[in-house]
């Protein structure tokens, strides 16, 4: 009975191994980022240039930097971040339109629900709350 309950012990054991190993054994297609991407590159770079403005102005807060040096490295490091954004913008020109695509998406489909109109037997006017008479 020992001997039993043993080699299930040790055939669950290698089950579990396997399962843990199997995705780092299998061949899969790459869920990363390539690094060689310049727009990933780009983004990488930005967001490092915000969180070191975020860490100045920490800092300034703090009583680590005086004002002198803040002003500077602060425009130092805005400068940076809008040459940043302006690279990403020329790489990716779809992407800076896709919120003002969307706003006027949504502006069209507003106009469309205006524009129906209202059930008058015993409908609620949705916005008011109240029965239109």
């Amino acid at each position: 009975m020992l001997w039993i309950i043993l080699l299930f012990g040790i055939l669950l054991s290698i089950a579990a191994v396997i399962y843990v190993i199997w995705p780092v054994l299998r061949p899969s297609d790459s869920l990363f980022f390539e690094e060689d991407d310049p727009l990933t590159e780009l983004i990488n770079r930005k967001d490092t240039v915000l969180q070191a403005i975020k860490d100045l102005e920490f800092d300034y807060q703090v009583g680590k930097i005086d004002d002198e040096d803040f002003e500077r490295l602060n425009a130092q490091l805005r400068r940076q971040a809008l040459g940043l954004l302006k690279q990403i913008e020329k790489i990716a020109p779809d992407t800076t339109n896709l919120e003002q695509k969307l706003e006027k998406s949504i502006a069209k489909h507003r106009r469309v629900e205006d524009s129906r109109p209202s059930r008058q037997n015993g409908a609620v006017n949705v916005r008011a709350g109240k029965p239109v008479s």
